[in-house]
């Protein structure tokens, strides 16, 4: 009964007429197989601000592709081993050498982090990788990390990481972020594992709320999980889980930031085609809001903004994989904004 009316949720979501937002513009394409973006903002200067996605095959094809606030290529890292998910994150202690913003991306053959600094001025990539094998690099599936989500807290930098297949409990990993002087590069230092999984398909798509301590990532065909996160000398507790009536994957997550501390997390529901975002209250229970639709094709990584990267992108900005295209979309955010202030479903 439960599994028939689940049926018939999704076959009504999918008769809605639902809000159309095309974006604004697009990248130029990565060489294969386009998974996921990150974006870098240049607090100086937001029209200088960064995008990095991830081309997602084997070596020497695998890549991370920047772009600039109009889609163009401006450096592109080759020789990855399947380069998977991507984040950034602020503000690495590198002693008395001061700060370095660092992008990490998920190495799923070689079972370990890249950690990449970020240069304030150009937002070009230099590798910086030390030690960061994962924990079971070498067992199949178990060692081919997917997901990544950055977490700054009290100076320190985590890194949750999730791998090709996991635990019903314990599936996500937790790691230190910190700088090794000897050799000049970020090594990883293992913390703990959490986490429940279905067990349907796997994890990959995972984001944080730094400032409310939240972790949130998609169990494929299952729902959302959040986790609190804010004490790392305590296990993380589960807040809660919601099962998503999608028709498609449970994808992509990303958190629009409000100075007030409000704001939506949006989750991407993988269809072919014409891609669909909901979007939950970031506050309280997480409530939906609305569902939107896009014309990208079978999206899988998103990341959001809310600063300025552009006069175009005057609101901020969603960046989203375009499968098929093999490239990513940017959509002006004041396009959702309209239909969220509006309460359209």
């Amino acid at each position: 009964m439960i599994l028939a009316s689940l049926a018939l949720l999704v076959t009504a979501q999918a008769d809605v007429k639902l809000p159309f937002v095309r974006p604004a513009l697009a990248t130029q394409p990565v060489s294969d197989d386009a998974d996921d973006p990150a974006i870098w903002i240049k607090r100086s200067n937001y029209h200088q601000s960064v995008v990095y996605g991830t081309n997602k095959i084997k070596a020497p094809g695998g890549a991370i592709y920047a772009y600039n606030n109009q889609g163009k290529i401006i450096q592109v890292i080759r020789g990855l081993d399947r380069p998977n998910n991507i984040d950034v994150e602020y503000g690495l202690s590198m002693g008395n050498k001061g700060l370095m913003d660092i992008a990490v991306a998920t190495e799923r053959v070689a079972g370990r982090l890249r950690i990449f600094a970020i240069n304030p001025n150009s937002g070009k990539l230099t590798d910086v990788t030390g030690n960061t094998k994962v924990q079971m690099a070498g067992i199949p599936d178990f060692g081919e990390p997917m997901g990544i989500a950055l977490y700054r807290h009290d100076g320190r930098i985590f890194a949750f990481v999730s791998n090709k297949s996991g635990l019903a409990d314990g599936y996500i990993e937790q790691y230190r972020l910190y700088w090794n002087s000897d050799g000049n590069k970020v090594d990883s230092q293992f913390v703990r594992r959490f986490g429940k999984f279905s067990q349907k398909k796997e994890i990959e798509s995972m984001v944080v709320d730094d400032e409310n301590g939240f972790l949130y990532y998609s169990d494929e065909r299952a729902g959302i999980h959040k986790y609190d996160i804010k004490r790392p000398d305590i296990m993380p507790r589960e807040e809660a889980f919601w099962a998503t009536p999608f028709r498609g994957d449970t994808e992509g997550l990303a958190i629009w930031k409000k100075p007030d501390g409000t704001g939506y997390l949006v989750a991407t529901d993988q269809i072919p085609n014409a891609t669909e975002f909901t979007f939950y209250k970031r506050e309280g229970n997480n409530a939906r809001v609305a569902v939107i639709r896009t014309p990208a094709d079978e999206t899988d990584g998103i990341e959001v903004s809310s600063y300025p990267i552009s006069p175009t992108l005057w609101c901020g900005v969603l960046v989203a994989m375009d499968s098929k295209r093999k490239r990513f979309v940017y959509f002006n955010w004041a396009e959702f904004e309209t239909t969220l202030f509006k309460g359209k479903q």
